[in-house]
Order: C-alpha cells, then structure tokens, then sequence
C-alpha cells in the first residue's frame, strides 16, 4: 500500500497569506462536502452524545484542577446546545473528524493535491456543522472569513448530494456547537497547551456573536448563555493557573 505524502493542513498554512488560505480551505470543504454526500456511515441512528450532558462532563474532568461545582454548572445551562442538536431538522453526516491533521497537501505537483486520511473505524453521523468546527476553530480565521468558507460548504453538498440542504445546516448550531468541541479540543494531544486559552476565547467571541445575529433566539436562553460565559471565564482563569 502506498504512503500518503504531503504537508498537513495547519503546517501548510502557516505563514500562507489571506487569499491563498481561503482558497485552500474552500477546496478542503469542498472535498468534505463531497464525503459527507456519499460516504454513508455503519450505524442508522445518528449519534447524539453531543446532546447530553455527560459529554461535556466527560471532557471537562479530563482538564487538570477543575472542580465538579465549575461542571456541574457547564452541564446545568447545556440546553441551548442539548436543542440543536435534538432539532429534528438537525442534517446528519458520515462522521469524518475533519480537524487539521487529516488533510494533506501534496505540494510537489504542478497542482496541489489534497489528501483526507483517517477513515479507520468512522461509523455515526455526526452534523456537518460539527465537522466544520474541527478543520477551522483551531484556525486563525475571521468571522466573515468562517461564514465565506461554511456557505460554499453548503453549496457544495447540495452539488454532490443533488438535494436542498440549506435549511438544515445553519451557522446558528455551528456557533453552539463550538462549546462542546472546543472544550474537547482541550484534552487533545495534537492540540498544543500554549492554544487553549485561545478556543476558550473563540467559544466567548461565538456566544456574541449568536447574542448580535439571532437576538430572538438569544434572548430565549440568555440566562443559559451568560451563566456559560461566567464558566468559560473561570475555564480560562483555570487553564492559566495550570
């Protein structure tokens, strides 16, 4: 068998100028666009750990000198995340753990070639939203440079999948999701301590920006999402103190 060979995402990137990083990851979601509209997964029923607060638990008493007060109110203000993920018009997908190390880029070709690897045992569906967090919250992006490359993600599923999909992916469970995930990338080996504050901070940008693009729905959990904020902060003062 063959070797794949080539850079991963985050190291090709690096140093790479606006324009050239937009235009890689557009094809990098173009390609994840295209294994989630044909690749279908082992297991009927969608997995929806995410929901529960035993995920998030899970992953918080993994962060050293936490204490389960500090838990206990993540997992008492989940509800906002618990329904997006419980929406019945929530899409569902081939789980194919986007995140930057499982893309390569093949720089020795006259065109650059990108390579997904790590299919080994993916067998839920997961929503794409969640797939999308992965390749680009440990990323360096803008909002509006986030919103570009999720839009024609969503074009390029519905070219590959041949069906409407628009009304079932949106930004909104994307911004909740980035809780449970960049919590997760917290107890990640590949992702390194000197960023974590930095994910907790993108989740506290996140929530304002749900707070400024969907008021209504905002103000409909903001006791929730506040209380959340005040534990993200006391996240942060904790990851420092480590």
């Amino acid at each position: 068998m063959s070797r794949c060979t080539g850079l991963e995402l985050g190291k090709f990137l690096e140093g790479k100028d606006q324009d050239k990083t937009i235009s890689t990851l557009r094809d990098v979601v173009d390609y994840l666009a295209f294994i989630h509209a044909k690749l279908k997964p082992n297991l009927d029923d969608p997995n929806r750990l995410l929901s529960t607060g035993t995920y998030i638990e899970r992953k918080l008493k993994k962060i050293p000198n936490i204490n389960e007060i500090l838990i206990n109110q993540f997992i008492e203000n989940y509800e906002p995340i618990k329904r997006e993920i419980e929406d019945p018009n929530c899409l569902f997908v081939f789980n194919k753990d986007a995140h930057f190390r499982n893309w390569l880029i093949d720089v020795k070709r006259s065109k650059e070639l990108i390579t997904a690897i790590d299919f080994e045992a993916k067998v839920d569906k997961v929503p794409p939203e969640l797939d999308l967090i992965r390749l680009l919250e440990p990323l360096e992006l803008e909002y509006n440079e986030k919103t570009l490359i999720f839009n024609h993600y969503i074009d390029a599923l519905e070219k590959y999948s041949g069906k409407f999909l628009r009304n079932r992916i949106s930004m909104k469970r994307y911004l909740n999701l980035t809780l449970p995930q960049n919590i997760a990338f917290l107890t990640w080996k590949m992702i390194p301590q000197k960023h974590h504050i930095s994910l907790i901070r993108k989740i506290r940008k996140n929530l304002i920006s749900l707070r400024d693009l969907y008021p209504y729905y905002y103000e409909e959990y903001e006791t929730q999402y506040n209380s959340l904020d005040g534990c993200l902060n006391s996240l942060e003062e904790i990851l420092n103190s480590n």
